[in-house]
């Protein structure tokens, strides 16, 4: 798992509550994801399991349908 720095930071609180809704009513949820080691943007479907908070950002753990797996996504 690795983790950046938010050096811009970028807000990182847009969509908590959305993001909280679904989890709380499990739902599923699509989001577009950029992978910053290919520069590459996909729509995820994910069904949200638990948000935290680091120093810089809000993270979100979800399940993600595309790649059948447990995935971390940074909320920025």
């Amino acid at each position: 798992m690795v983790f950046r720095q938010n050096a811009d930071q970028n807000r990182t609180s847009n969509d908590l509550s959305t993001l909280q809704l679904a989890l709380t009513n499990f739902k599923l949820v699509k989001i577009n994801y950029h992978s910053p080691e290919t520069n590459e943007t996909t729509e995820r479907t994910i069904e949200p399991f638990a948000m935290y908070s680091t120093q810089d950002n809000w993270l979100l753990i979800a399940f993600c349908l595309l790649r059948k797996d447990f995935r971390t996504f940074r909320l920025d």
